[in-house]
């Protein structure tokens, strides 16, 4: 990684000011001097140098004079590029999956998301860029991720590439589904692309052959239609004046052919060619009567009970049975500690280590789901995990209809159920009952359970299951995590682990034109192994389509401001805004959410400024048995006030000091409405203007984090603006 061979004395004199206004030489990796010198990346390649024996003893002694320590910071480049080094030798590339993926316990993904942000942007030193290159050649690539990595699968693959003549099977593996795609578009794929599909190691496939030609080459052109023509017909026998394909990419195959036949009596024909085509059968000399005969199509050669998922595309498998809900998977363990405890270890390898995503939409019935499946399959006892006690009460009565088991809460009382106030209790407790008996906690109690496991040999659970999975996956799952006691098999011991969410993915963020790649992911819950195998059994699409969940719609709404509301209070203008909305969209049963009960109170007193005739309801507040027909009815809420109506029209959101994981919290209870009492909801964004001139808001910091919150509940629903 060398900067220049020859600014030594350049280096010197920059290290010399460093230290003497700093009084030391801890530099940051990327820090350049005023003058324009890259001191931090100089420093680093002088430590590089030295730690290779490289350095001379002179240079040594000379640093040595300014107290340089001589081994990278954790946090440098130089240290980051050892990481992903190290990365690229285990997987041939330097593309994580996921910007949230860590290696050796280092955020690697993130800090390449910023290497690759400066290189796009130019200000990337040039001799980490050469470093990086050096690594990996293909580590910023213009194309997509996936398609980079699954190249270097298939370039660094034991078994040799094929380019398969005839119909792909239905069991065909991910890698040669690539490849066939591959085939029929290189002639769109970018010059880089183009050579390292030309590189690739074939052997015995024929077909290869237009891989190395160029993109324009009439041969290679010719070669993708006949294998189409095959692939239809099973055979070559091309009327004489077919043509394959229609507009810009029409090829004049049958003409083709007959040229083809030609030229091999001329011996103008080069083997490689030759065995091209004769991978795809063609008769050179053709009988003159099977010319004439229309070509059968062939049966299909993918039926629907073939094909299967493939997590290494990126997707997701569907619900196959009530097995698959409950953790029948192969084990891996995830422990916090390099050396569990002597006394704890059969119990935490004996049958554990099994773990299921579940996600399915807000009011899809995830907990009824799983409870009957571990209700039906598994008679064994099943600690329940949620945010608070109000949510636990109602999981505990859902699973009380789905079977009587004997319950118990951890620091709170379910009903019909037992208090229990400390690890010791919940111990003596589980002792005492019969198999399948049930205990609700807090994710903040269990430190407790895990307690219990090691001082007062609580033993393994059967089942672990965390409702509301994702608010215990903010950012990357490490044994310093908040939430390590849920995840981890050395904290809370069972033997299978079972998450449930309606949002496994939640983006901090979203703007237009944002790449998928730069995303900046608060949960992701997917690419992180820790969470296991993930299911989809059904989609919010899906559930909206037979008529069980209510569709919702986002929206950003501009309103003009009424210039006789221009107070000084807080909250005037939006609350101003907000009753234009309740009264242009006729809304009667409105939510409006904001950060702090504080904030809600002050917002609800502006509203009532402007809405005379409504009933606004802090929280706190009761409602009225029976409002006046047609009499909206407002709650000012706090962001995490829970019991909101299931009757609601929309949710308004003022404020832009929710983050995206706590709006997608606020915004559960409206993405669960049932269509039978809501026939449509809205979430509202209002923007106040002064006219209708002023330019689109779309862009705002509020706006990105509730496009954000509604994506992750509904990826397949974009932004919509009501003007």
């Amino acid at each position: 990684m060398e900067p220049e061979p020859d600014i030594w004395d350049a280096g010197m004199a920059a290290a010399r000011a460093f230290q003497t206004e700093h009084g030391h030489l801890d530099v940051p990796s990327n820090h350049i001097t005023d003058d324009g010198f890259h001191l931090g990346c100089w420093l680093g390649y002088q430590r590089a140098l030295k730690a290779a024996g490289h350095l001379p003893a002179a240079r040594v002694a000379a640093l040595a004079t300014f107290n340089i320590t001589w081994r990278h910071d954790p946090a440098s480049t130089e240290a980051f590029l050892e990481t992903a080094q190290a990365y690229a030798r285990e997987h041939g590339h330097l593309l994580p999956h996921d910007a949230q993926e860590t290696y050796q316990r280092r955020p690697l993904a993130q800090w390449l998301l910023q290497q690759r942000g400066q290189d796009d942007a130019g200000t990337l030193p040039d001799p980490y860029r050469r470093a990086l290159r050096d690594i990996d050649r293909w580590w910023n690539p213009h194309w997509s991720d996936a398609w980079q990595r699954t190249l270097a699968l298939v370039r660094d693959s034991t078994s040799p590439p094929v380019i398969t003549p005839g119909p792909l099977p239905g069991d065909a593996d991910h890698v040669t589904r690539w490849l066939d795609r591959q085939f029929d578009m290189f002639p769109t794929l970018a010059k880089e692309q183009r050579q390292q599909l030309a590189a690739l190691p074939f052997k015995d496939s024929p077909l290869a052959l237009a891989l190395r030609r160029t993109p324009t080459n009439h041969f290679a052109g010719g070669l993708r239609a006949a294998r189409h023509f095959y692939r239809q017909h099973h055979h070559l026998q091309v009327p004489p004046d077919f043509h394959a394909g229609e507009g810009d990419r029409r090829f004049p195959l049958g003409p083709w052919i007959t040229d083809l036949r030609a030229q091999v009596r001329q011996g103008a024909l080069s083997s490689e060619e030759i065995a091209s085509l004769d991978a795809l059968a063609m008769e050179w000399t053709p009988a003159s009567q099977r010319a004439q005969t229309p070509p059968a199509p062939l049966p299909s050669a993918q039926s629907p009970a073939a094909v299967t998922s493939n997590p290494a595309a990126g997707e997701e498998p569907a619900l196959q049975d009530t097995a698959a809900l409950v953790g029948a998977h192969d084990p891996v363990f995830w422990t916090a500690e390099s050396e569990p405890p002597p006394g704890l270890a059969p119990m935490i390898f004996g049958g554990g280590g099994r773990r299921t995503l579940i996600s399915m939409p807000a009011g899809a019935g995830k907990t009824t789901t799983v409870a009957s499946a571990v209700l039906e399959l598994a008679p064994e006892t099943c600690l329940i995990l949620g945010p608070d006690a109000l949510y636990l009460r109602k999981a505990a009565a859902t699973w009380r209809k789905v079977g009587d088991r004997p319950q118990a809460g951890l620091g709170f009382g379910p009903h019909g159920g037992t208090r229990l106030t400390s690890a010791a209790d919940l111990a003596d407790w589980i002792r005492q009952q019969p198999p399948g008996a049930l205990v609700f906690a807090r994710y903040a109690d269990a430190r407790l359970v895990a307690d219990s496991h090691r001082r007062h040999d609580l033993p393994a659970w059967g089942h672990l299951v965390v409702e509301e999975a994702h608010r215990t996956a903010e950012g990357i799952i490490t044994p310093e995590h908040p939430y390590a006691s849920i995840h981890y098999d050395d904290r809370i011991l069972t033997r299978r682990r079972i998450y449930l969410t309606a949002t496994p993915r939640i983006p901090r963020q979203m703007a237009p034109g944002l790449k998928a790649r730069d995303v900046d992911w608060a949960v992701h819950m997917p690419a992180q192994k820790i969470f296991g195998s993930h299911i989809v059994p059904t989609s919010r699409q899906t559930l909206e389509d037979e008529e069980l969940l209510a569709p919702c719609q986002l929206a950003v709404v501009r309103v003009r401001r009424n210039p006789a509301s221009r107070r000084p209070r807080q909250w005037s203008t939006e609350a101003n805004a907000t009753a234009q909305i309740i009264e242009r969209l006729r809304l009667r049963r409105v939510a409006v959410v904001l950060a702090t009960r504080g904030e809600a109170q002050k917002f609800g007193m502006q509203l009532a400024v402007d809405m005379l005739d409504a009933a606004i309801l802090l929280e706190g507040d009761s409602p009225a048995g029976r409002y006046a027909h047609d009499q909206p009815v407002i709650r000012c809420v706090y962001r995490r006030y829970n019991p909101l109506p299931r009757d609601l029209d929309a949710i308004v959101l003022p404020d832009p000091n929710c983050t995206a994981t706590q709006l997608v919290n606020v915004l559960r209870p409206l993405m669960a409405q049932d269509v039978r009492r809501v026939a449509r909801t809205r979430v509202l964004v209002p923007h106040a203007v002064d006219s209708d001139n002023d330019p689109p808001s779309d862009q705002s910091l509020l706006v990105q984090r509730v496009t954000a919150a509604f994506w992750a509940h509904d990826p397949t629903e974009p932004i919509a603006s009501l003007r």
